[in-house]
């Protein structure tokens, strides 16, 4: 996964191109210009962060691997 398997522009984060000062002043303003969407997002943000973790991680692909073995001896 990477970081726009994460992060839903202006939902829970903003995606910009890391070499372009351009886009990411665009969004520093936007943040300050509207400082209770900025609120929102960020909030959002940080309960999706707080879902990756290594035990929660873990515990999906227990999930999987136990599904598929189930299916497998089917």
């Amino acid at each position: 996964e990477g970081i726009a398997d994460l992060i839903r522009h202006g939902e829970n984060g903003f995606l910009v191109p890391p070499d372009s000062p351009e886009s990411i002043s665009e969004i520093i303003s936007q943040c300050i210009d509207t400082p209770e969407k900025t609120l929102e997002i960020a909030g959002r943000g940080y309960l999706d962060a707080t879902e990756l973790t290594w035990a929660k991680n873990a515990a999906k692909y227990l999930e999987l691997f136990s599904e598929l073995i189930s299916h497998s001896k089917r």
